[in-house]
Order: C-alpha cells, then structure tokens, then sequence
C-alpha cells in the first residue's frame, strides 16, 4: 500500500509496452539456455572423441636387440594415455602380459619385488595387456595390488611391432631407448634380476 502511494499507477499503454519487453527478454534467456543445451554436449563429445583419437594405439619401428626399441602410443589400461617417450632417461622393463595367461600372472610378484629393489634406479616397469579383455585385465591388476604403469594392446599392434607371438615375454630398454634384451617365456627372480642389472650397467 505504501508503495503504491509513492509511485504513479503506470498507464495501460505503457504497462503493454512494458509486458512486450518482458516478454522478450524471457525469450532470449530461454533461447540462449536452449542452444546451451545444445553446444555443452556437443562440445563434451568433440573432447571425448579427440582424447580417444590422441590415445588410439601407435608403432613406430621394429624390435631388434642392439637398436631402438619401438615407440609406442597406447590407450593406459587404468587412465589416460601411455607413451613409450615418457620412459626415455631411465632404464625400462616392457612386458608383454593378460589375464587368461597363468605364467604371466605369476610372474607378477616377481615384477613386484624387482620394482622395489631396483626403484632407487629410476626403473620403469610398463605392462602391456596383449589380447585381452580390459575388465578382466583391470581386475587382475587391483588384485594384484600392481601400481606400475598398464596399456591395453588389444588389437596387438604393438606386439605385432616387438614380435611377440607368444606371451609372457619381457623387454629390457636401456635408459636411451636402445633394446638390449629380450626373454620369452617366463623368468624366474634371479634371470629377472639378472637382466635387469644388465640393463642398468649399460645405462
């Protein structure tokens, strides 16, 4: 009551005029909101698709003891992306791995127990899931407790790059990225070590 005493009543012509205004500004909200709705998704799947292009699987190079070991780009097993460059500077330890394969998951403990000796080394360890399902994969790798670095080679384009035509299979590269070992079939604590003190002297 007492703000209507203070204000004239408006007219009928301006209170249409007014409406109108109203009437049009809700409007542009509601459009900008509404092309809202449809750019966000847009634009969450054009990220999605660009990360996934950035992570899908490549091999550059041939495995050859003595030479260059092949890079690679994998999509991680776990998160993100793993690429073979992040590993250059330090001695590294690639193996070839899956779920389904009993002497691989075996061998995990002894991985584990390298890991821990050699950290003070600056040793990488990258396990690579070869033809395998990712779940089961993942699975296996909580279980185990493994905090090294996983990719998934499921189509087994980076096996095809190191010849593995079996597994477990295990690759030693030398801090400059050279290969100078390799073992097929599982090893025991002592050939892994032995290896790995190889790699390291030669570092």
């Amino acid at each position: 009551i007492w703000l209507c005493c203070l204000l004239p009543w408006p007219s009928m012509h301006f209170s249409l005029a007014l409406r109108k205004i109203s009437l049009r500004f809700f409007a542009g909200v509601l459009a900008a909101i509404f092309v809202g709705l449809i750019i966000t998704p847009n634009s969450s799947a054009q990220a999605a698709t660009k990360q996934k292009s950035s992570c899908a699987p490549r091999v550059q190079g041939e495995a050859e003891v003595g030479r260059l070991a092949p890079t690679f780009t994998a999509k991680g097993l776990r998160f993100g992306c793993i690429e073979s460059s992040q590993y250059l500077g330090k001695p590294a330890v690639i193996n070839f791995w899956a779920s389904w394969c009993f002497p691989c998951r075996k061998e995990f403990s002894l991985l584990k127990t390298a890991q821990k000796k050699y950290r003070k080394y600056g040793l990488s360890i990258v396990g690579i899931s070869y033809k395998d399902i990712p779940s089961d994969a993942r699975s296996f790798v909580k279980g185990k407790q493994a905090d090294w670095s996983f990719a998934s080679d499921s189509g087994g384009e980076i096996a095809m790059s190191y010849r593995v035509r079996a597994i477990p299979v295990t690759f030693f590269i030398d801090e400059r990225g050279k290969l100078v070992s390799q073992v097929f079939g599982i090893l025991s604590q002592r050939e892994l070590n032995k290896e790995i003190n190889k790699l390291i002297k030669s570092s």
